[in-house]
Order: structure tokens, then C-alpha cells, then sequence
């Protein structure tokens, strides 16, 4: 777990029990940041003296706060709250990203009172987008039996009574966990991780649902219908609930995941019984997954790198890439893991299989291998910068 620093005032009192902070007339406020990166952060929480309070701050993945506000940029007043609330995070639209920035707060409310809500802040966001995320987050915090208020905010607020609590779980652990917080979640679904696995069940877990603008494999539909005959089960994560997809991944006997958000959310009923392996689409799998994976069950994960290679499409986002599979080298790695038997009959993609798959979604685009891809991205780089200072000269300033 990365620190935090603590910060010694009056107007911050310690909450019932050690590593939860209460901040009367606290305020979650918006401010104008921007990182070394050129990523924009904006937000803090902070008491009625303007200054951040402990157990608040918001950590990267690559070990460092990604926020510090200055205050003094704040010129809206802050909406006012009725409730008291805990700060429990920030989120972006991505499920895994909720899953992994949105639950390490969470344990706090077992020692608050009964009317606190839960306060999510967005760097941005639509009126829809504030929606739709305080949907999600409900749903999700639904399956761990948590039924509070919440809301998703993407502007200042001011709340009678603020808490803020240690960050036990995800980014603040690069996807590791605290004991506590492993004991918390083992608790609040129990039945799932209790209940028995079913011999011979056998799932895939695909990203076939996902938009063909996502990263994703080419011809993962041929990869499924190869692993339906050693019988497994194609299971797509967004075609049913998320309390569907608990009770699927805790009696499967055997998984195999396209890697993606889902194995955020099974990581959490992972059991030492199972045989679970992940088909990578990344050299590199993200800290966030491989670490997670192994947070509530140490148990092994066979990890399949069977990437022939990568291509990029022309976008700045750094997760739109597509993989291609050496589908022959797959299917050895899971004969010799256990995952398929030396009788599994495979089809393999022709080239013109692959190259139509490539260009699903995106038709008469150009494609680039992953040199030629950040070469690209320097060139927009440094024709953004060009441009801004012109921008600059040309207004004087």
C-alpha cells in the first residue's frame, strides 16, 4: 500500500474507528490541475478551512497522487448535500476501472451511521454519464449487500457531516488488497465463494459483447467455437446480471477469460479448486489484473501469451489495440496446462479471415504495428504543441 499523508487540524475529527476521518461541513471540490502527462485531474476533498483532509487522496498505478489541487481556482459554490456521505472514490465509465477505484472505501460504512450515503466524483461528465455511473456503482455495490444512497457528482458539494476512510483495495495496492479488506469481501459474498463447483463446468469468458472500437482479439468468434468442443461454455459477462455472473464464475470447475474487466469481477469469488487461465491480448498484462487475480485466492492463474502480433488503429487511446493470435501456439499452451485434451480438433483463421476481423468497426482505416503507432502518436505530439505555441504568439501572451 503506497502512504498517505496525514494532516493534523482541529476541524477533522477521528471517525469510530481507526483509519476513518469525519469532516464536519466538509467539501468535495473541483479545481483546475493538469499533470506532467497532460492528463487533467480535478477534484479533492477538503474540510471547512479549504485544507485536504487524510484519507482522501486518489493514487495512480504508477505510484504517485495524480491530484493536488489548488484551491484558490474554485469559484462556483459548492451544492449543498442534505445527508452525511463518504467519499468513496473516483470513476470513469469503464466497469473495471469502477471496480478497481470504487469499492476500497466501502468497508467504512459498516461503522457509520445508517443514513450516510456514497459520494463518487468524475473528472467530467454528462448529466447522463452521472446517471448511468450511479446506476453501475448501485448495482455493484448491490451484489456485496451494500443498499445506501449514492451519488456520482461532477462539480463541488458540501455535505453537514463528510467522511473519508483508508483506501483498502485496487489502484491505492496496484490492484492488491489489504487482509481487511479480502476478510470484508469473503463475508459479504459468502454464498457464492461457499458454494460448490459443478464437475465438467466449463466456461469462456469472451469479449465478443464488447464494442469492435474496444481492444479485442481478431476472430475471437473462431477461438470460442474451438474451445465449445473441448466444452466449454461461450459466456458473454454484459448478456446477463451482475449477480448471474458471480453465481456462473463460482461453480465453473475450469475457466478460461479473454482478458478483460471481467477478471476484476471474478477475482473477487476466485477459489483454489478452480483451473482459471487468462488468453492475453497485451504483452504486458496490466499490474491491475495480474495482481487482483490473486488478491482473494493465491491459487496459480495460467497466464496464455499466444500473440503473433499487435496493430493499432490511428486514435491517441492506448487501449483501442487489437490482438492476433498464433492459434496454434494457443491451443499447445492450454493442451499443455490441462485446459484442452491432445484430441481437441481446432480451426485456424485464413489471413483474409483475419484482416476482415481487424477492420470491424473501423472500415478503410489505417492500421499501424506498435512502432509505427508511437511514432505516430509523437508526430500529433509535437504538432499539438506547435500549434499551441503559435496559439501563444500570435495573441501576444
Amino acid at each position: 500500500m503506497r502512504k498517505e499523508g496525514g494532516i493534523n487540524d482541529s476541524s477533522v475529527r477521528p471517525g469510530p474507528v481507526e483509519g476513518i476521518y469525519e469532516v464536519p461541513e466538509g467539501k468535495a471540490l473541483r479545481a483546475s490541475v493538469r499533470l506532467r502527462s497532460g492528463r487533467a485531474i480535478a477534484f479533492g476533498v477538503v474540510d471547512n478551512t479549504d485544507r485536504p483532509v487524510p484519507a482522501s487522496g486518489v493514487f495512480s498505478t504508477i505510484g504517485r497522487v495524480v491530484w493536488r489541487p489548488d484551491w484558490s481556482d474554485n469559484s462556483a459554490p459548492p451544492e449543498r448535500l442534505a445527508e452525511p456521505c463518504l467519499f468513496a472514490g473516483v470513476l470513469n465509465n469503464m466497469f473495471g476501472h469502477n471496480l478497481t477505484t470504487g469499492l476500497g472505501r466501502v468497508w467504512a460504512l459498516d461503522h457509520l451511521p445508517k443514513e450516510t450515503g456514497l459520494l463518487y466524483v468524475v473528472r467530467m461528465g454528462s448529466p447522463r454519464l452521472l446517471a448511468q455511473l450511479q446506476i453501475r456503482m448501485g448495482k455493484i455495490l448491490g451484489c456485496f449487500g451494500v443498499e445506501r444512497p449514492v451519488r456520482v457528482v461532477a462539480s463541488s458539494v458540501s455535505a453537514p457531516v463528510l467522511y473519508t476512510a483508508l483506501d483498502k483495495y485496487g489502484e491505492n495496492y496496484l490492484g492488491g488488497a489489504s487482509y481487511e479488506f479480502v476478510s470484508w469481501v469473503h463475508g459479504r459474498l459468502r454464498p457464492y465463494i461457499t458454494a460448490d463447483v459443478e464437475s465438467g463446468n466449463r466456461l469462456y469468458v469472451t469479449r465478443a459483447n464488447v464494442s469492435r472500437l474496444q481492444g479485442r482479439f481478431a476472430c475471437e468468434d473462431r477461438l470460442s467455437e474451438n474451445l465449445a468442443r473441448s466444452g466449454y461454455k461461450r459466456f458473454a459477462p454484459e448478456e446477463h446480471s451482475l449477480q448471474e455472473q458471480l453465481e456462473a464464475y463460482s461453480r465453473a470447475e475450469k475457466l478460461i477469460f479473454a482478458e478483460g474487466s471481467a477478471l476484476h469481477f471474478f477475482a473477487f469469488v476466485k477459489k483454489p479448486v478452480q483451473q482459471v487461465a487468462v488468453i492475453q491480448r497485451r504483452e504486458a498484462l496490466p499490474p491491475l489484473i495480474s495482481r487482483q487475480i490473486h488478491a482473494f485466492d493465491p491459487q496459480p492463474v495460467q497466464f496464455v501469451n499466444s500473440i503473433e502480433r499487435v496493430v493499432f488503429p490511428k486514435t491517441l487511446e492506448t487501449n483501442r489495440a487489437i490482438s492476433i493470435l498464433d492459434f496454434q501456439r494457443c491451443k499447445e499452451i492450454l493442451r499443455a496446462t490441462g485446459f484442452v485434451d491432445d484430441r481437441a480438433e481446432w480451426e485456424f483463421p485464413k489471413a483474409r479471415e483475419i484482416e476482415g476481423s481487424v477492420a470491424e468497426g473501423r472500415p478503410g482505416e489505417e492500421f499501424l504495428d506498435e512502432q509505427g503507432w508511437n511514432e505516430w502518436r509523437e508526430t500529433v505530439r509535437k504538432e499539438k504543441i506547435s500549434r499551441r505555441m503559435a496559439r501563444q504568439a500570435g495573441s501576444g501572451a
